[in-house]
Formats: C-alpha cells, sequence, structure tokens
C-alpha cells in the first residue's frame, strides 16, 4: 500500500466528500510523527507500532575508526 493507497481508505473509511481532505489527513498524521520523531521522542501507536530514532545510527553503520571514512 502507498500513500494515494491509504489516503482513498480513509476517504471510504471516514466518509470524506475528497480525495484532497483524504490526503490532507494523511499528510498530517506523517508530518505530526515525524515532527516527533525529530525532536527525539518515541511515537507509539497501540495495535499499530512504536517508533523511534537512533542517535547512534550514522556512527555504528557508517563511520570507519580505521580508516576515518565513512562506509556502509
Amino acid at each position: 500500500m502507498n500513500k494515494d493507497a491509504l489516503a482513498e481508505a480513509v476517504q471510504s473509511k471516514a466518509g470524506l466528500d475528497t480525495k484532497k481532505s483524504a490526503q490532507d489527513a494523511v499528510d498530517a498524521v506523517f508530518d505530526t510523527i515525524s515532527a516527533a520523531l525529530s525532536k527525539g521522542d518515541e511515537v507509539s501507536i497501540a495495535g499499530f507500532g512504536s517508533f523511534k530514532t537512533d542517535n547512534n545510527f550514522l556512527f555504528r553503520f557508517f563511520f570507519n575508526d580505521r580508516g576515518g571514512a565513512f562506509c556502509r
């Protein structure tokens, strides 16, 4: 399922008049989750899942201590 399909599902389930209003609702949810994660907050939605950022991600996966270069 992509974002457009999700917006169509939201439109039919919520009884919204236009696809644009459903897309705005989906965008608002994703923007809110992204903003919370950007601040370092954990987002937990019961029955759906949890999201959190890992501050050590770049160091653990992309930085080579020996050569001092970024790598995968």
